[in-house]
């Protein structure tokens, strides 16, 4: 039985993209049903024809047998609908998880290389593509393979050259695109590219767009705007045209094989060799029904083209180094391993792990760096516990911020080991403030705080006299990213966030560096009472934050001191 799907998995591959077919492994079963279904609904389709050529030659009695196989299939094409589209959902849902997976791996969070807007095409026209390629490309393939050597057969003791024509008309719909299909798919690659770059362009371009007319470079953006978009026009033109040559070949296949085999048919039943009027008639439908795969074969593959297209985004990415479905629970937890983050060669692996949160924060011997031979950290070792607000300082570029990525889990040293406690709240410069109500916005990470209890973490940062003063209070909508809000408000805002949060301990950047010298006392005070009772480390320049810290540690050279 082993080599019997051996057998069977190398024959597939064969006939769909070997490594599409891998992205099944998760749902192997899922995808024999389809096919068995899509297989059942043509067949109804070849009954029907059957029963009109028998009733055409003089037994009305197959008439019953025509409305049979029309009434059995609308549930059967309804049930292949519904497996395909529930095939799909779950091959769209499960790769978008392993590409969101892949895009917050570590590597993948400090690439320079990826494009956010890259990321977005692969995650919404790429996956849907891919849903097209599995769910009905490879049940549509796989049915050509199954079906049409059965009436090829049939066809053959019915009339022996009618069937021979139209195998060879199968041969050349069937592989006849086949040549194609190595230019096809670099002409789909070249597309994905362009269109890919500019959709990068687009919304790299929509989210800059204040800072592009300040420096008054909208024209200059426009243009390249432009230039890609021609690009692109050129690229689709270029895939159309080869696949145009593909259709060319499938549509040739199928009307010689048709014209040869119902000319054939002719003549023997004008010879009068034909097996009575009953098989002339089945010669001719038969041979017409023979086709009905491959023109599917051909929708189909035109469906699923574009997430063959997008194949090269989801490798590059790393979501298709193992099959497609549910990670084992842990398997992108703590402690999984990333193959995609900065490496050293024959560094042992360091680790990150949950510690009490009584005992705070503590990175012991950490070396790590961006570049193998290049340690940005070169054993690192400090603690940071609950009861005083603590400052890391150092120059720019001395690692502050890499430091602060170990320790929340974003990388992984190469050596040493980072304890933290479970719940880490962390504010950056530029926090991410999505769009809602104040209330909301406060209540990301804590759900259920009460009305007071916001008020109360507003007046910690001095900015509840502000919410006051705006219409709607608590209520008031706020934009995309605090829109509506100072660039001081949103700081405020995100801290007074972590503050309700609940979090064991809280890592803040420049916490101060938007606020006017009232406002950073207030958040400083503010950050001394919460030190009390969680853990609480600033990365600080400014010399209020300096000053109100109870302990300093400095990060020079790669060291903590």
């Amino acid at each position: 039985m082993t080599r019997l799907a051996a057998l069977a998995d190398a024959g597939i591959r064969r006939i769909v993209d070997g490594r599409m077919w891998d992205l099944t492994a998760g749902h192997r079963r899922d995808c024999a049903v389809l096919t068995a279904l899509t297989c059942a609904r043509t067949l109804l389709f070849w009954a029907q024809a059957l029963c009109l050529a028998l009733a055409l030659s003089g037994r009305p009695v197959f008439l019953w047998g025509l409305a049979a196989a029309v009434v059995v299939r609308i549930p059967v094409g309804q049930a292949v609908a519904r497996r395909a589209a529930a095939f799909g959902d779950a091959a769209r849902a499960e790769m978008r998880q392993r590409l969101l997976r892949a895009f917050v791996a570590p590597g993948a969070l400090h690439s320079s290389d990826a494009r956010l807007g890259a990321r977005r095409l692969a995650l919404t026209d790429g996956v849907d593509g891919l849903d097209a390629y599995l769910s009905r490309y490879i049940p549509a393939a796989l049915q050509v393979w199954i079906l049409c050597p059965a009436v090829v057969i049939v066809l053959a003791v019915l009339n022996p050259w009618a069937g021979l024509a139209v195998l060879a008309g199968l041969a050349l719909a069937v592989l006849g695109p086949r040549w194609w299909r190595s230019r096809l798919a670099a002409a789909g690659e070249q597309h994905w590219d362009t269109y890919e770059s500019l959709s990068a362009d687009v919304l790299e371009s929509l989210r800059s767009m204040s800072s592009l007319r300040s420096l008054g470079a909208v024209g200059r953006v426009r243009a390249r705007l432009e230039e890609r978009s021609r690009a692109l026009h050129a690229r689709t033109v270029a895939a159309m045209r080869v696949s145009l040559a593909d259709t060319a070949l499938t549509d040739l296949g199928i009307q010689a094989g048709l014209g040869a085999a119902a000319l054939l048919a002719a003549v023997q039943s004008l010879r009068g060799d034909a097996p009575g009027p009953a098989g002339a008639y089945a010669v001719l439908v038969l041979a017409s029904e023979a086709f009905r795969p491959v023109r599917d074969l051909a929708t189909q593959w035109h469906a699923g083209y574009l997430g063959l297209s997008a194949l090269s985004s989801f490798e590059a990415a790393g979501a298709t180094t193992t099959a497609l479905r549910p990670s084992p629970p842990g398997a992108s937890g703590e402690g999984a391993s990333q193959t995609d983050g900065p490496v050293r060669a024959s560094a042992p692996a360091g680790r990150r792990v949950l510690g009490d949160p009584a005992r705070g924060l503590r990175a012991e011997g950490l070396v790590f760096g961006y570049e193998p031979g290049a340690p940005v950290l070169r054993g690192a070792s400090a603690a940071w516990e609950p009861g005083r607000l603590h400052a890391l300082e150092g120059e720019s570029g001395a690692g502050k911020s890499t430091l602060a990525d170990l320790l929340l889990g974003l990388l992984e040293p190469w050596e040493g080991t980072v304890t933290a406690p479970q719940r880490l709240g962390v504010v950056a410069q530029h926090s991410v403030l999505f769009p809602g109500t104040v209330a909301e916005t406060l209540r990301t990470d804590a759900p259920d705080a009460s009305e007071a209890e916001l008020w109360q973490a507003l007046e910690e940062v001095a900015l509840a006299g502000e919410v006051r003063a705006r219409p709607g209070g608590l209520q008031a909508v706020l934009g995309e990213g605090g829109l509506g809000l100072s660039g001081g408000q949103r700081q405020r805002l995100a801290i007074a966030r972590a503050l309700l949060s609940g979090a064991d301990a809280l890592l803040l950047d420049e916490p101060t560096s938007a606020l006017d010298d009232a406002s950073a006392a207030a958040v400083l005070e503010a950050l001394r009472r919460a030190a009390r009772e969680r853990t609480v480390l600033m990365i600080a320049h400014r010399p209020e934050a300096l000053a109100a810290a109870e302990t300093r540690t400095v990060l020079a050279e790669g060291r903590l001191a």
